[in-house]
């Protein structure tokens, strides 16, 4: 597997610019066992959760609720990125959590 390291400005882009797409949102543990997923659309990134950068994901849902999904990314903990081989999944590290944001439609 090919993958490209991001610093922070390359990887605002890379999800900037995929604003508007479904995605995956993966979370795995240290041993890349999968703990969780989210699927939905990326929307813009807001500055509504500042100093962290917000992308929030939209979908629809059965019933009204406080929690606003989406992919925080907090510049103090940012560890590392990439972006893989094909250019459609972004993997982010911060503190002890890995996230993989996938398009879904290549």
């Amino acid at each position: 597997m090919t993958r490209r390291a991001l610093d922070q400005a390359e990887l605002t882009a890379v999800l900037d610019g995929w604003a508007g797409e479904e995605v995956a949102v993966r979370i795995v543990n240290e041993t890349d066992d999968l703990v969780a997923v989210s699927i939905g659309r990326l929307s813009p990134r807001q500055a509504s959760k500042a100093p962290a950068l917000f992308w929030p994901l939209s979908f629809e849902v059965a019933h009204e609720h406080d929690e606003q999904p989406g992919i925080w990314l907090h510049p103090n903990l940012l560890d590392r990125a990439w972006l893989h081989e094909g250019g459609f999944v972004v993997e982010l590290h911060q503190g002890h959590v890995t996230v993989n944001v996938r398009r879904l439609h290549r």
